[in-house]
């Protein structure tokens, strides 16, 4: 996970947090509308989370680092061990324009602001250390229960299906309202690559 390779995919989907990205906290970050209550944004917020890869486990941060236009919205950029990611708020969804080593274009939904059940679909081109292609991706979310730790959210849950290269790319996350991304797992071609919980944020 220290590097980012597209038959991996690990880094860029590290939570829009950090990401993930994710994808890669993916991660996703937002901080107006009614996006806010279900990743609530403010520079220099942070969140740290266990992560699990494979037989190792260790836990990251990622901080909001400053406010910034992202595809002429207001928008924020995230940092943290894994690098950087820019994300915004257009039209009711969060979009992120970059995740850790990749750049989407246009940027990729992430999150339906009102927090009920819905779908998006994207097509454009993702940019990584490797090359640029041509990418395919869609956005599913509804609510769903879920616990992490001792505690059970009423959470919301989105999955980004992501096809580029002859790849599958899958990241599920869940939102916890005043509390942003508490879990994320995502896969390659089916296969767990990094899995995700919330131990806590300030």
């Amino acid at each position: 996970m220290r590097s980012w390779k597209p038959s991996k995919c690990r880094s860029a989907w590290r939570w829009a947090w950090n990401a993930t990205p994710a994808l890669a906290l993916a991660c996703v970050l937002g901080g107006c509308g009614g996006g806010s209550e279900w990743f609530p944004l403010e520079v220099g917020r942070s969140w740290t989370y266990t992560v699990r890869t494979g037989y190792v486990t260790y836990v990251e941060s990622v901080r909001v680092e400053r406010s910034l236009s992202v595809a002429g919205k207001k928008g924020y950029e995230l940092a943290g061990p894994m690098g950087r990611s820019r994300v915004a708020w257009s039209s009711g969804v969060l979009r992120a324009e970059s995740l850790p080593n990749a750049r989407f274009d246009p940027p990729l939904p992430i999150l339906i602001a009102d927090g009920l059940a819905g779908k998006r679909t994207w097509s454009g081109s993702l940019e990584s250390p490797e090359g640029r292609f041509e990418a395919k991706a869609t956005l599913e979310q509804s609510p769903e229960s879920i616990r992490v730790g001792v505690k059970r959210f009423d959470a919301v849950k989105t999955r980004v299906l992501l096809r580029y290269g002859g790849r599958r790319i899958e990241a599920l996350t869940w939102y916890a309202r005043d509390a942003g991304p508490v879990r994320q797992e995502q896969r390659t071609d089916g296969d767990l690559d990094v899995a995700m919980e919330l131990l806590g944020g300030q």
